[in-house]
């Protein structure tokens, strides 16, 4: 249990660093490339990144954008980080 919520942790604050890049890294790469396994027993997460995902080959939109920061919101509740708002998470 303990290395689930680590992983996810680690999964999350990877995202989070690098947030709002313009560039997608190789590090924000493996990382989201890790969501279906270590966010498994979440199904919201995992809905959101392959809504995310669909949408990664197009140009950025707004609804990239909101996909986006509703799956660092749905991961930050599942690691009940209940203070961050979206409105934190779009920061940058």
């Amino acid at each position: 249990m303990k290395e689930r919520r680590d992983a996810k942790r680690q999964l999350f604050l990877t995202l989070i660093t690098e947030r709002n890049q313009i560039l997608v890294s190789k590090e924000t790469t493996r990382a989201l490339n890790q969501i279906d396994v270590v966010c498994s027993d979440n199904p919201q997460v995992k809905a959101l990144w392959h809504n995310y995902h669909r949408l990664l080959p197009h140009p950025r939109s707004q609804e990239h954008h909101h996909t986006w920061l509703e799956l660092l919101a749905a991961m930050a509740a599942d690691l009940k980080y209940t203070k961050l708002s979206q409105v934190d998470l779009d920061k940058f």
